[in-house]
């Protein structure tokens, strides 16, 4: 009875120990190679997705400046009129729930109204990328550090006048912090949608990888039980047809 009962054990650890060998291998190779795949998919579909939005966010973004420079061009310079003393409390009273700041400059760089500072405050503007680039072409981007406002922001800025003449240039600007927060939360939603993915592509490839090895353990262990004398066992394999005749 001892004797049989070490056998029994031997035998068993035997097939244990063989198939835990052939899980090994299956999962070791055979998995990675469907996750791989999976996992450079979703890295580089979340890449391209991140840029995109990325570029879509500032498009919008300088779209709604000029959105907004053209509504100030119509409300302060209809049919060319110059400002009035009262344009910079208007223009203050026009953004003071948005998160924009509009400046009028003339075109020699002084500002003449500001939506979120006193003229008096604020330095010659001539030389500033976006209004430089305005006065020349008649439209100018910059996405630079403001000293005056202490954050960094992207401009967009509009010539108001005759072509090679103007007589005012209207900035719009918009702190850069607010854009990224709104990035960041999407880039989060992003991130969750692509660990949920790849945690189900997870499973199910290694469901893949247990239905191609099910067949395997069956005729290992029908090798086992033949090499044993055993020359009646058959295995039952379904599927694939393939390995049927094995």
């Amino acid at each position: 009875s001892a004797a049989w009962d070490t056998g029994s054990w031997t035998a068993k650890s035997r097939r244990t120990s063989e198939k835990a060998r052939m899980k090994k291998t299956l999962l070791a190779q055979v998995y990675p190679t469907y996750l791989a795949p999976i996992v450079a998919c979703l890295t580089a579909l979340a890449l391209v997705t991140t840029t995109l939005v990325a570029s879509l966010a500032y498009s919008l973004a300088h779209d709604e400046l000029r959105d907004i420079v053209s509504l100030v061009e119509r409300r302060f310079f209809p049919d060319g009129r110059t400002l009035s003393p009262e344009t910079e409390e208007e223009l203050a009273r026009l953004f003071t729930d948005v998160p924009v700041r509009v400046t009028i400059i003339a075109p020699e760089g002084k500002v003449l109204a500001d939506s979120q500072a006193r003229t008096a405050e604020l330095e010659n503007h001539r030389n500033r990328p976006e209004v430089a680039e305005a006065l020349e072409r008649g439209e100018g981007n910059a996405r630079r550090f403001s000293s005056s406002v202490g954050a960094e922001l992207i401009y967009l800025a509009k010539s108001v006048g005759p072509e090679g003449a103007p007589t005012a240039v209207i900035r719009a600007s918009k702190p850069l912090p607010v854009l990224q927060e709104r990035l960041a939360e999407f880039y989060g939603h992003l991130a969750f949608a692509g660990i949920a993915i790849l945690a189900a592509s997870a499973v199910l490839a290694y469901a893949s990888v247990r239905r191609i090895n099910r067949p395997l353990v069956a005729l290992a262990a029908a090798a086992r039980r033949i090499g044993a004398g055993d020359f009646s066992y058959r295995p039952r394999i379904a599927e694939p047809e393939e390995r049927r005749p094995l």
